[in-house]
């Protein structure tokens, strides 16, 4: 046996002042004694001779004091918070109240806090934990904890945007208590078969509340960001996807665009197919700006209705020119609103590779006579698929294929400084045909090289902070990102929007998790219902003896 309330010393001590208190009180107790006197004038002798309150006389009602003994106990215990041992091979009762994103919905968390405090009222707190699915699973109420705590920490619960965390919650149970039975009580979105098909076989789930699923939705499941495939300085491409659980017809019509936080109108929005669209040319020039793609009309799901991203800066390259260099380059690289000419600590230098003169840069873009290729070199190798991709985009390797462009080259090298060889006579050929790809493949070359160019890729809820090259020696976050702007130990910021396409299209599938009536291992009334109960038919079994003359 064991209480909540108190400590076992101070029930024990208050037991112990309860029965020596009552034991007095019984003592001084005033007792009925008839004296018969030959007259009315003796009554005070009479009074001397048998007064009302007596110390130390013979004990002659042990029943009344029982009774007194037993009702006052029984209630001090059960103030006390009196409960059965907890015993270790018993089923564990677990409840799990999910606030995730999901349950957004108007009228879903109150449904299921309403049917958590139900069933929790019911249990038995030596055997049961009440945990809530926040971005990090916590406990609420742990064994042995009064059930009336419950409620005035449900008050502070809200659905916040973060992704459902029921999944490694019941792991980490699996794994802690592997050698005992397991009765869980979910209280939550739907679960998919997935989901279900998880659970193992030592815990009995119970779906007691599972938030009915939606008739549609639309959503915005994808926002992010790349260099302009036009190769322009300032200018980035911009890439969204949109879902719908029907089959309508998706067009840029649907969203709505903002940028700091006014009203725009993109200029080229391009259809991509299975509802994937690009924004050319967004300009970047200025400083970080916040876009925010929203749909035109909410719907019940608003969490996914609209995403924000943090648009890439674009810093100005430090350029050193050698004075051996054609004049047509100097005239583009000049033309580059994004370069500015120094002479010296430059980020890149650009040099013929046979002199022996060249500055000395972090970068170099080197002209040679070699073969017809475009070398691109530096540490590691995680660095060429991107690369190649881009050239993919801007068809550059189709134009190599047909001779008319200098094939791509990737080399890793055993230094970190990057550099770019370009062929002479290919670049010549290229300016005699006034080929717009050869200004794109400067500018490209130049910002590949000074490597300061940031894109935030795609950032979901409940993903951590993007780990790139160049935040190896940031602090990331521990926690997953919420929805928002947010900023980690580093000072980087980041926004994080939901695109989560699964969980999107979830919101309008139906559990195949039927909700169930609570049946765990509970007692019809708690203790102190029993101790209460005990103590009134006490009272009454005093009152009564009391009316037959059984007691004084």
């Amino acid at each position: 046996m064991s209480f909540s309330n108190l400590p076992l010393s101070v029930v024990l001590v208050g037991a112990l002042v309860i029965a020596l208190a009552l034991f007095a009180l019984q003592w001084l107790r005033p007792r009925t004694k008839v004296v018969k006197v030959a007259t009315a004038q003796f009554w005070q002798q009479a009074a001397q001779q048998a007064p009302a309150r007596v110390l130390w006389q013979k004990f002659h009602y042990w029943l009344a004091l029982l009774l007194s003994l037993a009702i006052a106990l029984l209630l001090w215990l059960t103030l006390s918070g009196v409960q059965r041992q907890h015993d270790n091979d018993a089923h564990l009762s677990l409840f799990f109240l999910d606030n995730s994103v999901a349950m957004q919905v108007d009228g879903r968390l109150s449904e299921a806090k309403k049917r958590l405090l139900q069933d929790v009222a019911n249990s038995q707190p030596e055997q049961r934990q009440v945990w809530l699915g926040d971005a990090v699973a916590m406990m609420l109420l742990r064994e042995q904890d009064n059930n009336a705590l419950l409620g005035p920490k449900l008050v502070a619960v809200k659905a916040t945007a973060h992704r459902a965390v029921f999944s490694s919650w019941l792991a980490a149970m699996q794994q802690q208590y592997r050698n005992r039975q397991i009765d869980l009580y979910y209280y939550g979105a739907p679960l998919n078969a997935s989901e279900l098909a998880a659970v193992p076989q030592q815990i009995h789930l119970h779906a007691r509340y599972a938030a009915p699923a939606l008739t549609q939705n639309m959503a915005i499941v994808a926002l992010g960001q790349a260099p302009a495939q036009s190769g322009l300085w300032g200018k980035v491409d911009v890439m969204f996807t949109l879902y719908a659980s029907d089959a309508r017809p998706l067009s840029a019509n649907l969203v709505k665009f903002s940028l700091d936080g006014q009203w725009f109108q993109p200029t080229d929005i391009r259809a991509l197919g299975n509802g994937r669209f690009v924004i050319r040319d967004m300009d970047v020039s200025s400083a970080p700006q916040q876009l925010q793609v929203s749909l035109a009309n909410d719907d019940d799901f608003v969490a996914d209705d609209s995403a924000t991203l943090t648009l890439a800066s674009t810093p100005v390259i430090k350029l050193q020119l050698a004075t051996d260099l054609p004049a047509w380059l100097r005239t583009l690289v000049q033309l580059d609103s994004g370069i500015r000419i120094v002479q010296q600590q430059p980020d890149v230098v650009i040099c013929q590779q046979a002199d022996s003169q060249c500055p000395q840069a972090p970068a170099q873009l080197l002209l040679n006579a070699a073969a017809n290729s475009a070398l691109f070199s530096t540490a590691g190798e995680s660095w060429q698929a991107a690369l190649q991709q881009q050239w993919q985009r801007n068809g550059w390797l189709a134009l190599a294929a047909q001779q008319q462009f200098p094939e791509l080259m990737l080399q890793a090298s055993d230094t970190p400084e990057r550099q770019v060889q370009l062929n002479n006579a290919q670049l010549s050929q290229l300016l005699a045909a006034q080929s717009a790809a050869l200004p794109s493949l400067i500018s490209q070359s130049l910002r590949w090289l000074a490597n300061k160019q940031q894109f935030t890729p795609y950032l979901a809820v409940a993903e951590p902070w993007p780990y790139t090259e160049n935040t190896q020696n940031a602090a990331l976050a521990a926690t997953p990102l919420l929805a928002g702007s947010q900023q980690n130990e580093a000072g980087q910021q980041a926004t994080a929007s939901l695109l989560v396409a699964n969980l999107s299209a979830n919101m309008t599938e139906t559990s195949p998790l039927e909700q169930e009536t609570f049946a765990g291992a509970v007692t019809p009334l708690s203790m102190l219902s029993w101790g209460i109960l005990l103590a009134v038919l006490l009272l009454l079994v005093e009152w009564a003896l009391l009316q037959r003359g059984r007691l004084p």
